[in-house]
Formats: C-alpha cells, sequence, structure tokens
C-alpha cells in the first residue's frame, strides 16, 4: 500500500500486485473477485483507466491517480470479500474509523493553516504547527480543504456510533451489583469503549470545524437535515420536504425575478460579509472554473484528457483570467473532475457507483424495517444505525462534491474505496439472512 500511495517510475511494477492478487484468487476460488452488484461499474471505470493512460499527454503526472485508483480496486474487493463475514464487517468496519482517526491526525499535524475564513477561528488555527508533516504531492502541506472532504466519509459514522451508544449503554447501576466480575469487566471495557468513540469523534469534528471549508460544512449539514428526515415518522416527512419544496422554489422564482446581480448587491448592502468565510467571491472563482472543465469535457469526451492532467491543461488551451491557476489541483467539482479524468464513460461509472450504494443502502434499511431488526438479521440491532453512518458519508461526501473535489486516485481515496466495499459486503450479508429466514 506504501508504494501505491507513494509512487514513482521506478516502482510501476507495484502495480501489477493487485491483478496478480486476483490471479491468485482464481486459482483457489475460481473467480478473480468476488461478485458485488458494483461489479459491471467498477470494470467500466478500469477500462477508462487504461483509456487514460494514452490519452494523457504525460504519464509520469498521471501515475500518482492512476496508482490511487489501482489501490482503490484492491481496498474494495478485499473489503468487501472480508465484509461478508460478520466479523470481518465489524473488523474493516474498526480499521475504517481509525484510517479516519489517522487521516484527521495527519490533516491536523500537516495542513496548510495559513488560509483563514473565519476570523473566529483564527486563535485555534495560530497555534498550530505549519504543515510538520511533508507528503509527496503536498511538500508545501495539505491542503484544509482536502482534509475536510476525506473527513466527510468518516464523521458521520463516528458521530452515528457516538450517538447510538448513548442509548446502548448504561451507568453502572444497583440492580448489576450481583452480576459476576466478568459481566462487570465486560460493562466497564463497553464503557471505556464508548469514551473512546466520543474522544474520537470529538477530535475528529474539530479538526474537521477548523478546516474552515465550507464544501465540507454543507456537505455536513445536508447530511444532518437528509438524516432527520429520514428519522421522523412518515406524516412529518412528508410536511418537511413539501415545505422545503415550497421554499425552494419560491426563492428560485425571486431570484429569477430580480437577477443574480440584485442579490450579490443586497448581499453586501446589509453587511452580511464578515469575512472570506461569508464571501461569494470564490464562488464567483468556482464559476470560472467550471466553465474551463465543461470546456475541457466537451473537447475530450470519450477518453478525457487523462489522470491529474486537468491542472497543467487547463493553462494552456483554456486560460483563467480572473481565478488564478498557481494552485489549482482539479477542477472544484469531483463531477467534472472524474469527467475530465476518465470522459464521459468514466463519469457515467462514478455517478452509477452512487445510485448503486444509495440503492444497496436503501434496500437494506427497507428490509431490516420490515424485520423489525430482528436480531439474526444482518448486524441486529445495530443495522440502521451503520446504515445512518454509511449513508451519511457518501451523501457529506457527495455534496462536498458539488463545489469541491478529493480527485479520484487522489491518496484518501481509498476511503472512498472502503466506504463503498462496507456498504456492498453489508447488502450480501443482509441477502443472505433472507435467505435463511
Amino acid at each position: 500500500m506504501p508504494l501505491l500511495l507513494f509512487p514513482s517510475p521506478e516502482t510501476t511494477p507495484v502495480l501489477l500486485v493487485v491483478p496478480v492478487l486476483w490471479l491468485l484468487s482464481w486459482t483457489v476460488n475460481r473467480a478473480f473477485v468476488i461478485q458485488t452488484p458494483l461489479n459491471g461499474v467498477i470494470l467500466l471505470m478500469a477500462v477508462m483507466v487504461l483509456v487514460s493512460t494514452w490519452a494523457t499527454y504525460d504519464l509520469t503526472i498521471s501515475l500518482p491517480k492512476i496508482s490511487g485508483m489501482v489501490l482503490g480496486f484492491g481496498v474494495y474487493f478485499a473489503v468487501a470479500r472480508q465484509g461478508q463475514r460478520f466479523g470481518g464487517w465489524w473488523a474493516s468496519l474498526t480499521v475504517f474509523m481509525l484510517a479516519g482517526l489517522g487521516a484527521a491526525l495527519l490533516g491536523l499535524l500537516g495542513s496548510q493553516w495559513t488560509i483563514s475564513k473565519f476570523s473566529i477561528l483564527n486563535p485555534i488555527t495560530e497555534q498550530l504547527p505549519e504543515a510538520g508533516v511533508s507528503l509527496q504531492g503536498a511538500e508545501a502541506g495539505i491542503h484544509p480543504n482536502e482534509v475536510s472532504g476525506t473527513l466527510t466519509w468518516v464523521l458521520p459514522m463516528f458521530i452515528a456510533l457516538s450517538v447510538a451508544s448513548l442509548y446502548r449503554l448504561c451507568p453502572f447501576r444497583a440492580q448489576d451489583a450481583g452480576r459476576s466480575a466478568g459481566k462487570r469487566w465486560d460493562l466497564w471495557g463497553r464503557w471505556v469503549l464508548m469514551i473512546f468513540l466520543w474522544l474520537s469523534t470529538l477530535f475528529v469534528f474539530g479538526v474537521f470545524v477548523i478546516t474552515q471549508s465550507r464544501s465540507g460544512y454543507i456537505g455536513l449539514l445536508v447530511t444532518g437535515f437528509a438524516g432527520l428526515i429520514v428519522l421522523l415518522p412518515s406524516r412529518g416527512r412528508r410536511v418537511v420536504l413539501c415545505s422545503l419544496v415550497l421554499v425552494s422554489f419560491f426563492v428560485g422564482l425571486y431570484i429569477h425575478q430580480v437577477g443574480w446581480d440584485a442579490v450579490q448587491r443586497w448581499y453586501l448592502s446589509h453587511r452580511l460579509v464578515v469575512g472570506r468565510g461569508l464571501s461569494l467571491r470564490s464562488f464567483e472563482g468556482r464559476i470560472e472554473i467550471w466553465s474551463r472543465a465543461i470546456f475541457g469535457l466537451q473537447d475530450f469526451a470519450f477518453t478525457g484528457m487523462g489522470m491529474n492532467t486537468f491542472r497543467y491543461v487547463v493553462n494552456v488551451l483554456y486560460p483563467l483570467f480572473y481565478t488564478s491557476s498557481g494552485d489549482l489541483g482539479h477542477a472544484h467539482n469531483e463531477f467534472l473532475q472524474v469527467g475530465l479524468d476518465l470522459g464521459i464513460p468514466g463519469l457515467i461509472a462514478f455517478l452509477a457507483l452512487y445510485i448503486g450504494s444509495f440503492w444497496m443502502l436503501s434496500r437494506v434499511w427497507q428490509w431490516a424495517t420490515n424485520l423489525e431488526e430482528c436480531a439474526c438479521f444482518s448486524l441486529g440491532r445495530s443495522t440502521k444505525v451503520v446504515i445512518l453512518g454509511l449513508g451519511g458519508g457518501l451523501l457529506a461526501h457527495l455534496a462536498f462534491g458539488m463545489t469541491d473535489a478529493v480527485a479520484l486516485g487522489a491518496k484518501p481515496g481509498f476511503l472512498f474505496w472502503m466506504l463503498l466495499g462496507l456498504i456492498s459486503s453489508l447488502y450480501a450479508q443482509s441477502v443472505e439472512a433472507i435467505r435463511q429466514r
């Protein structure tokens, strides 16, 4: 894994480790990879990664992202295979959360904390070390927005399990006095685990907040709102959704009538902008970058321009006039970036990953509801909790990806593939439980 995360032209033969492992799997199980609902989609994406090696103007530039994709494919199928067993699923989830905790720690020690958007957080960021950890490809430090995007994958799971632990665990009570010493140790062990879980959640959430990523904040808010809607009774859910549609309609109609320029003037005249955090200037820059990304997608529709090349090609073919392109790492929209990297077929595959994953989660939720959380069903009483955590991570990053990106193949991207593997294996466990009933 380290050689795939930090590749070089000399270590490119390491890319063969994943297909070689698949060949060994064939000799043992007569199957290259485990069967999941996402196999066809991943095959299309793998083909487009191969096509991108022909389309790129410099394979050395694309190599880190190609290597990250190969690692992602391997991680997905490894988690999907391990997760079909009850113990393997929880072990995989534990690794996923510990990796997220490690990403938060690495982000805390290695980010560029000189970026300031909300002055209220400046006293905290000023005390943090400036890029104390240097990584290949981020020698000047990790961008806080990328840290935020990475944490959106794991933070909803931390929150879901932490909140659920308050209802599943209780203090040592008088009626427990008659329990054996083993039972008491088991109770205290669960309390230690709960405390560690809460401390980890607070730490990850704290790092997430000080990244000052507005895209990350929006992603988490969207996820929280969606979670509340899911947990509401059906009548309350309909009322909230209808109200949201009506408010959105009238706000959109008002903006259409008065014009976007008038809205900006009103926004500025009422002094709502108190710092970079509430400024619309960066959004205007996003619009310019998105327009250049659309031009690139039109010109390289089928093959894409090659992974990781937009950051350089944009200055040659589609110059930016109002936005500095010196540190432009991606198209600031994950879906446009995938289209630029892998073409429209790759973009279709990427969309299908999300659609297929949400479909699997919805099916498992429906089965768990119909079976009234039967103890023998999949993960038992924890089923809906982990669905909220997994789906929340997927939705939070989806919303984050509308205005920012953690590009496919980026170093923290293995968390995305772990998340998909956990969803696929949870679905497989649920299907097997249904069959046994």
